[in-house]
């Protein structure tokens, strides 16, 4: 890890200092996750409600109460689901 700072913009930054392209990868997703957490964007990032799917997702409806990961995808088919089964 290779900490620099510019003292012009007041900023401090951590980059990963690893040849190996994981290290690497592993050590950017946990700074998303720290920026995340101190912005309090993190409770935004969600998972998919459908159980077939399950992907994460950020969700970005102003009211913070997505539930599935695309609603042309998987809302589409759990709300047609639902409502055959209202239909029975």
């Amino acid at each position: 890890m290779r900490l620099t700072i510019d003292r012009t913009a007041r900023r401090l930054s951590i980059e990963p200092d690893s040849a190996d392209p994981v290290d690497t990868m592993i050590m950017r997703l946990l700074l998303i996750i720290r920026d995340a957490q101190h912005d309090s964007t993190w409770t935004r990032l969600k998972t998919c409600s459908n159980a077939e799917c399950r992907w994460a997702y950020y969700d970005r409806s102003h009211a913070q109460k997505g539930k599935w990961c695309d609603m042309s995808g998987c809302g589409n088919r759990l709300k047609n689901r639902a409502l055959r089964a209202r239909r029975r």
